[in-house]
């Protein structure tokens, strides 16, 4: 198949040779067109700003049948079934091949993109559901590189491929959900797309404002504070022509049976998640350093956020201090609170966004 196409792309910054460049991966249902507000900052922040679109959304190809029929499969597999298991596995490893066949894509038309060693470089910035194939990406990446380097496959036309541990610096993981880092929700926690009471296009509409929302989960983020109910939203800070550009709902499927929604559950009822999370943020203490170690991982969570998305704050900062006490190899993880942002804050607060992706220390 050929790369994602890029949807998003404000240019290279005029007259810099270490500029940042900052790739955005979106979310579910909402996708390339709503990271639109940070491209009138990228100059002042030194950052060209690319966005592309995921396979199955507007501008992209669409996965084959073959790719589907997988799915459809796995979906329907056992959990306790290691061959199930190592299947799903796979299917990991091909949204990781995605994403590097993008960035390859993206190097290879710009060949003087600046490199991490000039100052510039790769932040890679999963949003939402796209934190699952920024941290794919960083799980295999090593192993993708040794895979290409024999058979130069994929999308990448028998050409050699890039050095990319030369270009990216930063894996931003941006409002990830708890189920997208391998943690359970706490029994009664909602969300729209496991509603059975909706019919299909009520789930899409309350989904959007489930998302959209503004909740007040408290300072000290815990199962006695979680809010279910928005105090504000995003929602009205869009047109209808906007909000059009930017959703699309076919990767849902009409009664859920999209390629988005099927990926969401493969991950779960395979332990996909936690796998994937573990190969990205630890290392093994006698592996072969090949630069990739060398890359850092930001957790951004914004705070007034769906209460799936600040559960997992918590929840990864439990875990990296466990981690840490323990004496656990790890690269670089910073967990980034930021504070009084919702689910949407690239669209409400864009200079705020774009800080928190570029910028150090646990607060945004």
């Amino acid at each position: 198949m050929p790369p994602w196409s890029t949807i998003i792309d404000s240019g290279p910054v005029p007259g810099s040779v270490d500029y940042t460049t900052l790739v955005l991966i979106h979310g579910f249902t909402w996708h390339a067109p709503v990271f639109e507000r940070l491209l009138p900052l990228a100059a002042a922040h030194n950052v060209r700003i690319v966005a592309p679109a995921r396979y199955d959304y507007p501008g992209s190809a669409s996965y084959s049948a073959t790719e589907r029929e997988r799915l459809a499969r796995l979906l329907k597999a056992s959990p306790e079934s290691k061959d199930a298991f190592a299947d799903a596995h796979d299917v990991a490893l091909d949204r990781a091949r995605e994403v590097h066949d993008f960035l390859c894509d993206l190097v290879r038309r710009e060949p003087s993109l600046p490199r991490r060693a000039d100052g510039g470089g790769i932040v890679l910035v999963g949003w939402s559901m796209g934190t699952l194939w920024a941290t794919a990406f960083l799980a295999y990446a090593p192993d993708i590189v040794a895979e290409t380097s024999e058979s130069e496959g994929s999308a990448l036309g028998g050409r050699a491929a890039p050095d990319l541990s030369s270009y990216v610096r930063r894996v931003v993981l941006y409002d990830g959900i708890a189920g997208f880092f391998g943690f359970e929700d706490p029994e009664g926690t909602y969300s729209p797309t496991r509603d059975q009471s909706l019919s299909g296009a009520e789930r899409f509409d309350a989904f959007d404002a489930w998302v959209g929302g503004y909740y007040d989960h408290g300072e000290r983020i815990g199962l006695e504070t979680r809010a279910a109910t928005p105090v504000a939203s995003s929602l009205p800070g869009l047109t209808p022509e906007q909000r059009a550009a930017c959703t699309c709902r076919t990767p849902w499927g009409e009664q859920g049976e999209g390629s988005d929604m099927g990926m969401i559950i493969l991950w779960a009822v395979h332990g996909i998640s936690g796998l994937t999370k573990e190969r990205a943020f630890y290392l093994e203490p006698d592996a072969h350093r090949s630069g990739w170690e060398e890359v850092e991982v930001r957790v951004v969570w914004c705070d007034r956020s769906i209460w799936p998305s600040a559960w997992a704050g918590k929840r990864l900062e439990e875990e990296l201090a466990a981690a840490r006490e323990d004496g656990k190899a790890m690269r670089k993880v910073q967990v980034a609170r930021f504070r009084g942002a919702n689910h949407m804050a690239h669209w409400d607060m864009p200079e705020r966004a774009l800080s928190a992706f570029l910028g150090d220390g646990e607060e945004a």
